[in-house]
């Protein structure tokens, strides 16, 4: 069995091929270095170095073929929606890299419907775990430092994206946002650096939000939703297309 220390210098090593790989350092078709070149830069064995490719391949992150080297895998092939995989995004992601705004073309087409679900179905917890994360936000800004109890203000909105998939009691959503927390975190983060009053219609936006789920007005979270994920499309460059209430009619969640 492999002591600790030889535990801790591969997971180091994977994350040193993690960073390399999702700053956009080494991009899709091109080649890593070979084992013995990697062995000597990280100063471990070529059986550590053979198993961190081997959990970078099983992830689909690359490829490797005998004689024709290890090469990096297009983008859609690799695993964004494993846990590990979610939080080397969150981590190292360089923002020219695909994964946030996929990531918001993702919630964008999803987390209307979810939110109206979620205003429908919410029990008393799930509404106080929403009203909690709010205040989070809120108490963040008004602290000046964006943070409350130790939590970054991003943090908390996060928190209430997970609260209102949890609160649409469907157990794929539910585990869906606890499996990618950290990407979710990592693209919300990217719209918590605006401007004053960029954040102060942030948080009245959530505010509404928070308010229809509590009246049960799945057209209100709809529309609240939406208009949270217009303006994150604002701070991500995005055009991707956000639902509308016609089309959540059609869908017949109401």
């Amino acid at each position: 069995m492999a002591d600790k220390g030889s535990s801790d210098r591969k997971s180091q090593v994977l994350e040193s091929l993690a960073h390399t790989l999702f700053s956009g350092e080494l991009k899709p078709g091109e080649v890593l270095p070979k084992e013995v070149e990697l062995c000597e830069h990280h100063g471990v064995s070529r059986s550590t170095i053979r198993s961190c490719l081997g959990e970078l391949v099983s992830f689909g992150i690359i490829s490797r073929t005998s004689g024709h080297g290890t090469h990096v895998q297009p983008y859609e092939e690799w695993m964004i929606l494993s846990s590990t995989v979610a939080n080397w995004v969150a981590e190292y992601s360089s923002s020219d890299l695909p994964f946030a705004r996929e990531l918001y073309r993702f919630r964008a087409t999803t987390e209307p419907y979810v939110c109206a679900e979620a205003a429908l179905k919410a029990r008393a917890a799930d509404l106080a775990r929403i009203e909690t994360a709010w205040e989070g936000m809120l108490r963040a800004h008004e602290n000046g430092s964006m943070m409350h109890k130790g939590r970054h203000f991003g943090e908390w909105d996060i928190d209430l994206h997970v609260a209102l998939y949890h609160a649409s009691q469907s157990l794929i959503w539910q585990q869906f946002s606890k499996t990618l927390r950290a990407a979710f975190f990592s693209s919300i983060l990217q719209t918590t650096t605006r401007a004053e009053s960029d954040i102060v219609g942030s948080i009245e936006l959530h505010r509404v939000f928070l308010e229809a789920v509590r009246l049960r007005d799945a057209a209100a979270a709809f529309q609240a939703s939406c208009d949270i994920l217009r303006r994150s499309a604002e701070d991500l460059g995005d055009m991707a297309t956000v639902p509308t209430i016609g089309a959540m009619k059609h869908r017949a969640v109401l």
